[in-house]
């Protein structure tokens, strides 16, 4: 039950962590101009094209697994539970990435926000399966 929303929250936030790179790739250029196209201009313009479309390909596989797994969870936990999860751990691992692949900074606010998201996660998952376990019982 809980590994398919993180299935789903892993495969979606690697989605938009891949869509980020496709989008501001910085370093992108100067790896092509110095190592693959030998500083030419036509060569750097086809090889950023290049490298954008896989990276939005790649995306969009991310996304759509992510779909299918966020609908698997659906069904085993109901809507409402498996979005709150689901959304929960999506943000902790964009945090994680942000800070892990971009050198974001995670302020102490922010550790508090999530430990906050993740308390309330628990405490809906809890009551929604008291909910479940008393339908089941009558």
């Amino acid at each position: 039950m809980a590994s398919t929303c993180a299935t789903s929250a892993l495969f979606s936030s690697l989605g938009s962590t891949i869509g980020k790179v496709a989008f501001s790739c910085e370093g992108c250029s100067k790896f092509a101009a110095e190592f693959i196209c030998n500083h030419s201009s036509d060569c750097l313009k086809i090889t950023a094209i290049t490298y954008s479309l896989l990276l939005i390909a790649a995306m969009v596989i991310m996304n759509a697994v992510g779909i299918s797994y966020m609908v698997k969870s659906m069904n085993i936990m109901g809507s409402t539970s498996a979005i709150a999860v689901i959304s929960s751990i999506q943000f902790l691992l964009s945090g994680v990435y942000g800070h892990v692949l971009f050198n974001e900074q995670v302020s102490m606010l922010w550790m508090f926000g999530v430990a906050f998201i993740i308390l309330g996660v628990c405490l809906i998952s809890m009551s929604s399966n008291e909910v479940v376990t008393e339908k089941h019982i009558e």
